[in-house]
C-alpha cells in the first residue's frame, strides 16, 4: 500500500478534486466555488484535505485523522439543519469521498492496495458515522481568530469519541460593533463561550511586537501598548458577560510567534522573543485583575484558560511550530495542546454542571493501595480538586467495598467529616448509590460516581443509568473535576456539607423521640425559628443560587441569574422575600425564597422554592400568611400562585390547595384575610 500512497502523494489536486465532487450537489459551496473560481477554491478549501489525508495514511497518526474529519465535518455543520440531517448528509458525503477515491486508486494501483486503502477509510469513516451518534450535542461560541478555528478542528473528534458532538460558532471581527451583531445571532442558543483576545492577531495593537523590534524596546513603552490592548478586551469582555448568561472562558496568551520552520522566522522570534514576553505579562495581568473584579458581580464566573501557563512545560519554539501551513489553515502545536484542555472543559461544562453529589470509591481512587492491606499513599491532588469542589457547593460522598474499620484519613487531604454519606461495605455500589440517594434527598440525575475499576463502572451504568460515571484512572477525569469547580460560583451562606450533617442529626432526634412523643411536642423540642425579611444586596447571589439549584420544591419550574435577581430587587414590580432558619442544631441560612409580582390592584407569586432540608416544618403555612399580610398592608383583597408541573416537583403541587387555596383555570386564589394558625413548634419572626 505504499506505493499507492506515493501514488495518491503525487495526485493531490485530484485527491482534492474527488473530495470536491462529492460535495458538489451541496448547494452551500456553490456560491463560494463561484466567488473564488474553480482553480482557486480547490487550492484553499481541498488542499488541505488532501494533504491531511495523505499524511494520516502515511503515518497512521489521528493527529492528521482528526484533522480531516474536522475539516469535513465543518464543512457539513449548517445551523439550519437538526442534528439527524446533519448526520445523514455527513455519512452520504463521506462514503461518496471513500468511493471517489476509491476509483483515483484504481487508475494506480494495483487490486489489492486499492482494496487495502478502502478498508481503511471505511474505518475512517467509522469515527463518526451514525452508528455512534448517541451523544450530547454542546454549542460553542469560538471568539477570536484563525487560531480559535484551529483549536476547533483538533477538538471535533476527541469530542465526538467523549460522547460530545460540537457545534461551534465563529465571531471573529475585530470591531466591536460588528462582534457585538455576530454576538446576538447566538445569544440563548448557544451553552458557552471561549474567548481568545489575544491569539495571533486579533489584537492588532498586541501584534505590533511581533514586527517591530526597534520602536519596543523600553519597558514604558511596552506597558503602554498593553494598557491600550488590554481597553479592546476589557470592552469585550463587559460585552459578552452582558450578552450572555452561560459560562464564559477567557485564554490569556504567550504572544507566541508562529513559525513555518525557516531560518527567518526562528530569527525573527528570537528578536522579538523579549518584548513579546514582557508584554505577554503585562497584558496577562491586566486580564487577571479585569476577570477578578468582573467576577464579583456575576453569577458565573469567567473562568481563565491559561495558555501562559504552557510554557512551563513546552518551549516557545515548540509550541510555535505548525502542523500545516495554507490559506487560513494553519493548525499549530500551541492549538493542539490548547485544544487538550478545552476538551475537558466543554465536557465539564456539558456533562457536570448542574450536578449535585460526586459518590467515590477508595482504593486506587482516592489513595494508591488497597487500605485493608496495609499503607497506603494519598493521592493528595485528586483530594485537593474535591475539596475545592466542596467549597463550592458540590456534596462527596463515599460508596466503597470495604470494611469500614480498616478506612481511616491519616496523611490525606480529606477527612471522614468532607463526606455529606458514606456507604461502606460488600453492598454493590449501584445499591450504595441508590442509598445515598434517599439519604441526601435527591435525585439519581444529579450524581456523578467515581471508581478506578471498569466492571464497577459498567454495573451501575446498567442499574442506575442517570448517574454520570467517570473512570478514576484516567487524567481527563480530575481535570474536569479542575474545570467544573473553576467554572462554579462562590458560595454563599454555609457550608453544605455541614448543612447535611445537621440535617441528619435533625432527623435522628426526630426518629428517636417519635415513639414517645406527639409531633407538636417533638417538633418544637428542635427549637425551629424562621425569619422572614427582603434580602439585601449581599444575600442576592444566595437567592439566586437556591432557585437554581431547587427542583424538588420549585413551583414554576424557576430558573435566574444574579442580574435578574438584582433588578427585580430594584424594581417596583417586584418584591423579594427569603426564609431563614435554625435550630438546635444549627443555622440553616437561607431555606426559601418567593418572588412576588406587584402591580396596583394584585398581588401573585411569580417563583418560590423551598430547600428540601425544610420540608414538614410548617415553613411553608408561616410563609404564605406573611405575604398575605403584605397583600393585606398593600390594601390588595387577593393573593394568585400556579403550580408549573415538573418531572420533579410533586413535593410542591398540593402547597396551595393545602393552605387554603381555590384553583382557578390554570392558577390558584386566596384572600389575603385568609390567615391560618401557624404550626405551635414555630418561632416565626419578620422584619
Amino acid at each position: 500500500m505504499d506505493i499507492l500512497i506515493k501514488a495518491l502523494s503525487k495526485r493531490k489536486l485530484s485527491l482534492a478534486q474527488c473530495i470536491l465532487d462529492a460535495l458538489n450537489e451541496q448547494a452551500q459551496f456553490v456560491g463560494d466555488r463561484e466567488a473564488l473560481g474553480a482553480a482557486r477554491y480547490i487550492l484553499t478549501e481541498f488542499r488541505p484535505l488532501a494533504d491531511y489525508l495523505i499524511n494520516f495514511l502515511r503515518t497512521d497518526e489521528t493527529v492528521w485523522r482528526d484533522l480531516y474529519l474536522a475539516h469535513v465535518l465543518l464543512m457539513l455543520q449548517w445551523p439550519s439543519d437538526d442534528k439527524q440531517a446533519e448526520l445523514v448528509r455527513r455519512e452520504a458525503v463521506l462514503d461518496q469521498i471513500r468511493k471517489n477515491l476509491v476509483r483515483l486508486a484504481l487508475s494506480c494501483a494495483e487490486a489489492r492496495s486499492v482494496e487495502a486503502l478502502d478498508k481503511r477509510l471505511l474505518a475512517l469513516n467509522k469515527v463518526v458515522a451514525r452508528e455512534n451518534s448517541e451523544r450530547t450535542e454542546v454549542r460553542v461560541l469560538f471568539v477570536g481568530d484563525c487560531m480559535m478555528l484551529s483549536i476547533i478542528m483538533f477538538l471535533i473528534i476527541p469530542l465526538i469519541a467523549l460522547g460530545i458532538e460540537l457545534r461551534a460558532q465563529f465571531a471573529s471581527s475585530r470591531n466591536l460593533a460588528s462582534l457585538k451583531k455576530q454576538m446576538l445571532k447566538h445569544v440563548g442558543h448557544i451553552d458557552l463561550i471561549c474567548y481568545s483576545p489575544y491569539s495571533v492577531s486579533f489584537n492588532p495593537v498586541l501584534f505590533e511586537t511581533w514586527h517591530n523590534p526597534n520602536v519596543l524596546q523600553s519597558r514604558r513603552k511596552l506597558q503602554e501598548l498593553s494598557n491600550r490592548a488590554h481597553l479592546q478586551t476589557q470592552s469585550t469582555l463587559q460585552m459578552l458577560i452582558e450578552l450572555s448568561d452561560c459560562n464564559i472562558y477567557v485564554q490569556n496568551t504567550l504572544n507566541n510567534s508562529l513559525l513555518n520552520g525557516s531560518i527567518t522566522s526562528i530569527a525573527k522570534w528570537w528578536i522579538t522573543y523579549r518584548q513579546r514576553k514582557l508584554a505577554a505579562g503585562f497584558v496577562n495581568d491586566l486580564l487577571s485583575r479585569a476577570v477578578s473584579e468582573m467576577n464579583q458581580g456575576v453569577h458565573r464566573p469567567l473562568v481563565m484558560v491559561d495558555e501562559a501557563g504552557l510554557s512551563k512545560e513546552f518551549s516557545g519554539l515548540a509550541l510555535g511550530k505548525h502542523y500545516y501551513e495554507q490559506s487560513i489553515y494553519h493548525p499549530t502545536v500551541l492549538a493542539e495542546r490548547l485544544s487538550q484542555e478545552y476538551c475537558d472543559l466543554i465536557v465539564a461544562c456539558k456533562l457536570l454542571s448542574t450536578k449535585k453529589v460526586v459518590v467515590l470509591d477508595l482504593d486506587e481512587t482516592l489513595w494508591d493501595g488497597t487500605i485493608g492491606e496495609g499503607a497506603v499513599q494519598h493521592y493528595a491532588e485528586r483530594q485537593r480538586k474535591l475539596i475545592e469542589l466542596k467549597r463550592k457547593g458540590i456534596l462527596l460522598a463515599i460508596a466503597s467495598m470495604n470494611d469500614p474499620q480498616n478506612v481511616h484519613w491519616t496523611g490525606g487531604v480529606l477527612s471522614a467529616e468532607d463526606f455529606a454519606a458514606q456507604q461502606i461495605g460488600w453492598t454493590p455500589k449501584a445499591v450504595s448509590i441508590r442509598r445515598i440517594s434517599s439519604e441526601l434527598n435527591l435525585n439519581l440525575k444529579d450524581f456523578v460516581f467515581i471508581d478506578d475499576r471498569a466492571d464497577q463502572r459498567e454495573m451501575v451504568k446498567a442499574s442506575v443509568p442517570e448517574v454520570q460515571v467517570l473512570d478514576a484512572a484516567a487524567n481527563s477525569t480530575w481535570e474536569m473535576l479542575h474545570w467544573w469547580a473553576l467554572s462554579l460560583p462562590e458560595q454563599s451562606g454555609h457550608d453544605r456539607t455541614q448543612l447535611y450533617a445537621e440535617r441528619k442529626q435533625r432527623e435522628t432526634f426526630l426518629s428517636n423521640a417519635s415513639d414517645n412523643f406527639d409531633q407538636d411536642t417533638i417538633f418544637g423540642a428542635l427549637g425551629l425559628k424562621v425569619e422572614f425579611y427582603v434580602p439585601g444586596r449581599k444575600e442576592l447571589r444566595r437567592v439566586a443560587e437556591l432557585i437554581n439549584r431547587t427542583n424538588q420544591f420549585n413551583t414554576c419550574a424557576s430558573r435566574t441569574s444574579v442580574e435578574q435577581i438584582a433588578a427585580q430587587n430594584e424594581s417596583h414590580e417586584y418584591q423579594i422575600i427569603v426564609a431563614n432558619a435554625k435550630d438546635k442544631f444549627g443555622e440553616m441560612g437561607i431555606v426559601s425564597a418567593m418572588i412576588l409580582n406587584l402591580t396596583d390592584d394584585s398581588l401573585s407569586i411569580r417563583t418560590w422554592v423551598l430547600s428540601c432540608r425544610v420540608f414538614g416544618y410548617g415553613i411553608e403555612t408561616a410563609m404564605l400568611n406573611y405575604v398575605r399580610r403584605i397583600g393585606q398592608g398593600l390594601q390588595i383583597a387577593s393573593l394568585q400562585g400556579q403550580i408549573v408541573e415538573t418531572a420533579n416537583n410533586q413535593p410542591c403541587r398540593d402547597v396551595y390547595a393545602d393552605n387554603g387555596f381555590v384553583q382557578m383555570g390554570a392558577g390558584w386564589t386566596t384572600e389575603t384575610s385568609a390567615i391560618s394558625k401557624d404550626s405551635s413548634w414555630l418561632e416565626v419572626c419578620s422584619s
